[in-house]
């Protein structure tokens, strides 16, 4: 009798397993649950009062208490907005112009 080899082809893998190192032991739980809870109660009044610094916006020249107040300065801020669209359209205005008389020709 002749013996045949499975095809590799069809045969599945078996899935490998491996083992993660455990990188806090001293913040798993008796329950075998994970504290992700942050390590000081006012860690996240710190971190803003670490980062604090003042920021300036490009567009209106406002001078903000912290760069996480761009972002709702941005989206606000109707003057800010208006500037910002005025420049846009300058620049539109100005790429269509030199499209339609590019450089040279006269």
């Amino acid at each position: 009798m002749e013996q045949t080899k499975p095809d590799p082809i069809t045969e599945t893998p078996q899935p490998v397993y491996m083992l993660r190192k455990v990188r806090a032991p001293e913040r798993y739980l008796a329950n075998g649950k994970y504290n992700s809870k942050p390590l000081s109660p006012t860690y996240s009044i710190d971190y803003y009062h670490k980062t604090k610094a003042p920021s300036k916006c490009e567009f209106c020249e406002t001078i903000l208490c912290h760069p996480a107040r761009m972002k709702s300065h941005l989206r606000r801020n109707k003057k800010c907005f208006l500037m910002r669209e005025n420049i846009h359209l300058r620049e539109a205005l100005a790429a269509k112009a030199q499209l339609e008389n590019p450089p040279g020709q006269d």
